[in-house]
């Protein structure tokens, strides 16, 4: 179990908060280990976890290569979701997709870190 101020236990209420998992853990379960999840659920996640980055940043200056938070959340969410856009697009194919926890978990840490690049 993560304590709750810690990166994972952020991380890990973001993603029971908003996406409803449990865990971001691995549970040896394609039932557990996947979930439909909605673009604009993901897009929140993301950016809630960008933010809790911005705020355990000890930088208060962008640090070079970061260039916005729009752009940092559809990187991620291309190149680790594979998701080309987060924008709903009100039609279910286009609107949900299935993904694992393990790309979740990743997606959330990528956000976060790219959250303590953003500064403060």
């Amino acid at each position: 179990m993560s304590d709750a101020a810690s990166p994972e236990g952020i991380l890990n209420e973001i993603a029971a908060g908003i996406l409803g998992l449990e865990t971001l853990g691995r549970r040896n379960s394609d039932a557990l280990d996947f979930s439909e999840q909605a673009a604009w659920g993901l897009k929140q996640a993301l950016e809630d976890a960008l933010e809790a980055g911005q705020r355990a940043s000890p930088n208060t200056e962008p640090q070079p290569g970061y260039i916005s938070r729009e752009h940092s959340v559809r990187a991620i969410a291309l190149t680790t979701l594979g998701l080309e856009t987060l924008a709903t697009r009100n039609r279910d194919s286009l609107d949900f997709s299935n993904q694992s926890v393990w790309a979740i978990e990743k997606a959330l840490l990528d956000a976060y870190a790219e959250g303590i690049s953003a500064g403060r």
